[in-house]
């Protein structure tokens, strides 16, 4: 990267208002899409899917947001002029991501067996009148348990694994990144983490394979395309092709997911250029790009709109970092905060959630048994951040300056 283009990147502060405020809004759509698939078959849920609520529901553009924005945020100190050396970078990542990790499955362990709750398996169903109501058009509704408490919700997945209690078992799956949808079965959720730490691993060869544009975008579609089209051949994973029993395949979703790392990285490098053009457009142009975006985000999660979802995230991340209007209103929301804590949220939302059902459902009325959940999981996900978190970027910073003290080391900078 030039000298002046690397002038013109601006300082990055501790916390960018834009990128916290987009986090927070995208766990807090992955939790409404959690609660969405214990609310099928009701009616009173169908105003969920009308838009703009619809644009909350996008599996698949949630889920590229998370992945972008993670690369946006690793990417933005190699074009700043601050690039750390590559054996720090990585020491300092993965302690970031994985003693977190490992703290949240143990708390879920524990709350699992203090408070009875199964081990659920990929998606719940909230039974209604004592009848279970299935996700799934081609699974028959059933009622497998004699308990009144627990056949009110129950997990369905690709493999329907019939719920268990919580063992040792599952703990070594979870944290053994195995990237299978069996090894997570504890928090399945964890499938995306498992991917985010493989690529972590990886950056800095992507930093510089983004050192030319072209190039790198060139790279970013051909490994969709080959990744998408093998997973699909295969026939292991889910709708989405987000999650498989296959851990060889489990790789090919890491190298999909690859190019949404690209492209966080190329919105970070070219962050200059893209703050002047959107510096420089109208308020109207501002509303209706916000508007074009919802609207893109409301269209149906078929995995093939990847690539259309991708680009309106990426339209998203500039607006919400470089548009003075829209950060503004971000500012005089909640959403900046709780950004600091999405990542505590994001991988005890899913557990913390099935526990309250198990035990609320059908005892006080939905929307209790769901307020319940998601202040249950603000409160823990805080706490949590304030402590472990915390202290795991402490961790990593001080095995980060004893990595750098390992000869041979490099930093990787853009050129």
């Amino acid at each position: 990267m030039p000298d002046a283009v690397r002038a013109a990147v601006p300082s990055v502060p501790m916390r960018l208002v834009g990128l916290d405020a987009m986090r927070s809004i995208a766990v807090i759509c992955v939790f409404l899409v959690h609660i969405d698939f214990a609310w099928q078959g009701r009616s009173t849920a169908d105003w969920w899917h009308l838009f703009p609520f619809s644009s909350l529901f996008n599996t698949v553009a949630i889920i590229s947001a998370l992945y972008i924005l993670s690369a946006y945020v690793l990417a933005l100190p190699f074009f700043g002029g601050r690039a750390p050396a590559v054996l720090p970078f990585m020491v300092k990542r993965f302690c970031r991501l994985y003693i977190p990790l490992v703290t949240t499955t143990l708390l879920v362990f524990f709350l699992y067996h203090i408070t009875n709750t199964l081990v659920l398996d990929r998606y719940w169903v909230l039974s209604d009148g004592g009848q279970i109501m299935s996700s799934y058009p081609h699974v028959e509704p059933t009622e497998l348990f004699a308990d009144d408490a627990i056949n009110r919700i129950l997990m369905l997945g690709v493999f329907y694994v019939m719920p268990t209690p919580s063992s040792w078992e599952h703990v070594l799956d979870l944290l053994s990144l195995a990237g299978t949808s069996s090894s997570t079965t504890l928090n399945s959720v964890v499938w995306s983490l498992v991917h985010e730490i493989r690529l972590s691993m990886v950056f800095p060869a992507l930093i510089i394979l983004c050192r030319d544009t072209r190039r790198a975008l060139l790279v970013a579609a051909a490994l969709y395309t080959a990744a998408s089209a093998a997973i699909v051949v295969t026939g292991d994973s889910d709708m989405w092709l987000h999650q498989t029993e296959n851990f060889w395949v489990s790789w090919l979703i890491t190298l999909r997911f690859a190019a949404f790392f690209i492209i966080g990285i190329l919105l970070a490098k070219h962050s200059p250029v893209l703050a002047e053009r959107i510096g420089k457009m109208a308020r109207w142009k501002i509303l209706a790009t916000w508007l074009l975006v919802v609207s893109v985000f409301a269209l149906p999660d078929y995995h093939v709109l990847a690539p259309l979802f991708a680009f309106a995230i990426s339209v998203a991340v500039c607006l919400c970092v470089h548009s003075a209007g829209t950060q503004k209103i971000l500012e005089c929301t909640p959403l900046p905060w709780l950004g600091k804590t999405t990542y505590s949220f994001y991988i005890l939302h899913l557990s913390l959630l099935a526990m309250v059902m198990q035990k609320m459902a059908g005892q006080f009325p939905y929307g209790a048994v769901c307020l319940t959940a998601l202040v249950f999981t603000f409160v823990l996900s805080t706490a949590h951040y304030y402590t472990v978190e915390l202290w795991s970027i402490k961790i990593g910073r001080r095995l980060g300056r004893m990595a750098a003290g390992f000869p041979g080391q490099t930093t990787t900078r853009s050129k």
